[in-house]
Order: structure tokens, then sequence, then C-alpha cells
């Protein structure tokens, strides 16, 4: 399980510099403490980034899970 989690999150963080370049440490740190849940939804969720704030504000929205009304963590609207 734990392989697991460390491939997906070497995976994202890969996906993420390729869209958006260079990912800082802090960032990266905040990305390694995120579940196996929450890494799946960033890395749909990442499809949809054009920038760096796109990330910074998906990783500070608290988790919404398929028992709160709310939607999931979802990616700015681009506005």
């Amino acid at each position: 399980m734990q392989q697991r989690r460390e491939g997906q999150i070497t995976l994202i963080i890969h996906q993420l510099t390729r869209r958006l370049g260079e990912i800082n440490l802090s960032l990266i740190q905040q990305i390694q403490q995120l579940s196996i849940e929450e890494l799946t939804m960033l890395g749909e969720a990442l499809l949809d980034f054009s920038g760096l704030t796109d990330l910074v504000t998906w990783l500070a929205e608290p988790l919404k899970t398929e028992e709160d009304d709310a939607p999931m963590r979802s990616p700015t609207s681009g506005d």
C-alpha cells in the first residue's frame, strides 16, 4: 500500500511539473502528506490547472467526502 502511495506521489509531482513548471519544496511536502484518496482527486483536478495558483488553492481547500453536501475538492473556476 505504501509503495502504491509513493508511486502515486511521484507521478502526480511529475505531471504537475510538466504542466505548471517547477514546484517548490513547500508544495511538494504538502502533496506528500495527502492520503491516497486525496492524491487521486489531485490527479484528476490537475488536468484543469492553468497555474501554480490553482494548485495552491486546491491544497488549501478542506477535503470534502461523499458524505458532505458540498462537492469534493476542485480546481478554481479560472475567472
